[in-house]
């Protein structure tokens, strides 16, 4: 997926989040980053998603992320799911965020964690 500058600036607008980090590309030139990055939850959001599309009616229980190199606006990612483990409904899993269009050499990972989540077949309410 692509993480394109509008999608930044419409998560911030909707999240109310407008630090100058992801929005102000002069005040970004004067970090250590250079430029504006995307907000840590909207990738937490991807991965949410990407949970979604995945498993079958999951419950997130757990979701812990370290964010150790940033995502920019007009940068491509990938989010991949390594070492599942079932056990009846409950499903646990490491999580990988890379840069670029593979998981390879030339891309670099900007988020690494790891998810606890739940199976339901049926909700109740």
């Amino acid at each position: 997926m692509k993480i394109t500058k509008a999608m930044v600036k419409t998560f911030a607008d909707l999240s109310g989040d407008h630090n100058l980090i992801h929005i102000d590309e002069n005040y970004a030139k004067e970090t250590k980053f250079k430029k504006c990055i995307a907000h840590g939850t909207l990738i937490s959001g991807l991965i949410g998603t990407k949970i979604a599309k995945t498993f079958e009616n999951p419950i997130l229980k757990a979701l812990n992320l370290d964010f150790v190199s940033p995502i920019y606006g007009d940068e491509h990612v990938e989010v991949f799911f390594e070492n599942i483990n079932t056990v009846k409904h409950n499903i646990s899993f490491n999580i990988i965020v890379t840069t670029g269009r593979k998981k390879v050499d030339n891309s670099r990972v900007a988020v690494h964690g790891k998810s606890e989540i739940v199976l339901r077949k049926r909700w109740y309410v």
